[in-house]
């Protein structure tokens, strides 16, 4: 019977292209800070979910941290341009099961320690379709908000996405 060494699998990882690489160009890890999101109470709690899903999606970046302010190198602003929900443009809402879309626009500026600007991202967008079923408000409601979220979750993919391509191509500057 073959047994399988750690060496073995260390090989096979490196062989399928599995690397842990760094935002730097010079190998070191980021140490970045997301700042709060000031919601422009475009609509409920759509604020909090983008703030959520920017950094869940810089946490799962390999060569990036996620610290307290004091700590950064750099601090990431993120304007919430728009957050909406509403029916679909062709949606017929006195069928059964009306169509809606949940939609978020995001930017993103990214600060150094001194607090000059140094990326701003285009405008993302994140959006989610869903169906209204017949029933209570409350059901409506609910659905509305898991389509926000999955719109902001879009959104800060494409944000993070953006400036990690950003932070790899740029010269380092601690």
């Amino acid at each position: 019977m073959l047994r399988w060494s750690p060496v073995f699998a260390l090989v096979g990882l490196i062989a399928c292209g599995y690397t842990a690489s760094s935002a730097r160009p010079d190998g070191q890890v980021r140490r970045l800070h997301v700042a709060p999101i000031v919601d422009p109470a475009l609509h409920l709690d759509t604020g909090a979910l983008v703030e959520e899903a920017v950094r869940q999606a810089i946490a799962r970046e390999a060569g990036v941290l996620l610290v307290a302010e004091p700590d950064a190198e750099e601090v990431l602003q993120v304007e919430l341009l728009s957050g909406a929900a509403g029916l679909e443009a062709f949606a017929q809402p006195d069928r059964r099961a009306a169509q809606y879309r949940a939609t978020v626009l995001v930017r993103g500026i990214l600060k150094g320690r001194g607090g000059q600007v140094e990326w701003t991202s285009p405008v993302v967008s994140g959006d989610s379709a869903y169906l209204s079923t017949p029933g209570a408000l409350e059901s409506l409601d609910g659905a509305e908000r898991r389509g926000l979220d999955r719109a902001a979750q879009q959104a800060a993919g494409r944000l993070v996405l953006a400036l990690v391509s950003h932070l790899r191509s740029s010269r380092s500057t601690p």
